[in-house]
């Protein structure tokens, strides 16, 4: 059977000598939809906080300023709602304070320090944290010298931060503590956070003639031109008019997610076929290999042109470069452009017959 209430682990159960301030989490419960919190300073008592929903959160913390009061057994009652049937309402758990927050002022400082993240490839929301304690100290306390550094759960206890290493649960919240040789200490906190790996999208390669508008992304994740997070930097909505290959990359802590797709800027794409009446008077393809068969590329007067005859013919590449104006009286192209000799690819081609009207097809060039 599913548990049906949480367990407190800040502060644990009975924990003696608790902060005044320390802020109460608990194991999340399958399928709840929600959490009422309810404190007090007797046995399932709620003079403190009284039912307070704090959503799907497994963690509440007084409001600024509040405190619980000193050398004082708190109870705290967890309330679980589930979808379609009753609250559950839990037993309460205890925990004792200890002395008020020490005395403020101290002749001292602690800096704030961002929280540490690490990504979870198995994802069982469990990792390790490797810290660099020096670093860490010089960050909390600068050059301030006749200072012990600490570090403590929400509930007071003794962190051993010996070794570096540190485990998580999803996130754990440390309390960083610079005491001075008269006891006065001041505090700060931050949190060690275990992220998901990161997913990016797959997309298709595509083909464009004019533009292309990069799609929208989730938060997180953006376009790059070069692998790796690098180079230009895209935006979902960016107008993209020139063939490239884009990247889509993330990062979470000490993981990444890469994909990638191209586009293709292409003008002959939107181009219209030839009108199936005039296109069998044009070449499908030629072979310019000087064999003295079909080594030129040119127009062929049909038998019967119902009185159409071609003026001028103009022959491009795929970019839309002009590669030769051919004479339809000529032996027609030879495949050259500026005396070299172009690769086996499709060719388009313009003709303007003698009533301008304009004939536009491609054809082969196959060597």
């Amino acid at each position: 059977m599913a548990q049906t209430c949480p367990s407190i682990t800040v502060p644990s159960s009975d924990a003696t000598n608790v902060s005044v301030t320390t802020p109460i989490s608990w194991t999340p419960v399958e399928d709840a939809l929600g959490y009422y919190v309810l404190i007090g300073t007797t046995p399932g008592g709620r003079d403190l906080v009284d039912r307070v929903d704090v959503g799907t959160s497994t963690e509440f913390e007084l409001p600024e300023g509040d405190t619980y009061p000193a050398n004082t057994i708190i109870s705290v009652k967890i309330t679980v709602r589930f979808p379609g049937r009753p609250d559950q309402t839990c037993p309460y758990e205890l925990f004792t304070t200890g002395n008020a927050e020490p005395q403020q002022g101290c002749d001292h400082f602690i800096n704030p320090v961002p929280d540490f993240f690490t990504c979870d490839p198995d994802e069982d929301n469990f990792e390790e944290f490797n810290i660099d304690l020096m670093a860490l100290e010089i960050s909390l306390i600068g050059t301030q010298t006749g200072l012990t550094v600490t570090y403590h759960n929400p509930g007071g206890d003794l962190i051993d931060f010996s070794l570096g290493t540190q485990f998580a649960v999803n996130q754990r919240r440390v309390m960083a503590r610079a005491t001075d040789a008269d006891g006065c200490f001041e505090e700060t906190i931050f949190n060690l956070i275990v992220l998901p790996p990161p997913k990016v999208p797959e997309f298709e390669n595509v083909a464009e003639c004019e533009n292309y508008v990069l799609p929208e992304l989730d938060e997180g994740i953006d376009y790059f031109s070069q692998t790796g997070g690098r180079g230009t930097i895209f935006s979902a909505g960016d107008v993209i008019s020139t063939s490239q290959r884009i990247y889509i990359y993330a990062v979470a802590g000490d993981c990444n997610d890469q994909s990638s797709f191209n586009v293709t800027i292409d003008p002959t794409i939107c181009q219209e076929e030839p009108k199936e009446t005039f296109s069998i008077i044009f070449p499908k393809f030629f072979t310019p290999n000087e064999d003295g068969y079909n080594d030129f590329w040119q127009y062929v007067p049909p038998s019967e042109n119902n009185g159409i005859t071609i003026e001028t013919i103009h022959i491009y590449d795929r970019y839309g470069i002009l590669l030769s104006q051919v004479d339809p009286s000529s032996k027609g192209w030879d495949g050259t452009f500026k005396g070299k000799r172009l690769p086996s690819s499709d060719y388009w081609f313009k003709a303007i017959t003698n009533d301008a009207q304009e004939i536009t097809g491609h054809f082969s060039l196959k060597r």
